[in-house]
């Protein structure tokens, strides 16, 4: 969902996320906050990137279940795990408004 806003997506939780792009065009969608900066996505490496995502995710995320090791690695445990914990953290999904029901007399 939030990848498709950015015209990406994934279709696994590991070689989709190795190159660590994927995970910065996500933290942006759900917490822009900490990617104001358009610098995070001129980073040319994929160690580079890695190592964002991870100093990124320590900001928020106090017991990172993850290194830039298995993002580089591809670790879909690990990847997986990650993702659970930052859409615990913010999911990002602005709930929208319902509709008043009218409850009509019989």
């Amino acid at each position: 969902f939030h990848l498709e806003k950015s015209g990406n997506s994934i279709s696994n939780f590991s070689a989709d996320l190795k190159d660590g792009k994927k995970y910065l065009l996500l933290l942006k969608e759900i917490i822009p906050e900490y990617l104001q900066d358009e610098k995070y996505f001129q980073l040319e490496s994929d160690q580079e990137r890695a190592e964002t995502v991870f100093k990124l995710g320590l900001k928020f995320l106090p017991h990172l279940p993850l290194t830039p090791a298995d993002i580089l690695q591809g670790n879909a445990r690990m990847n997986l795990l990650f993702l659970a914990e930052i859409f615990q953290y913010r999911h990002g999904i602005v709930p929208q408004k319902a509709e008043p029901v009218k409850i009509e007399e019989l």
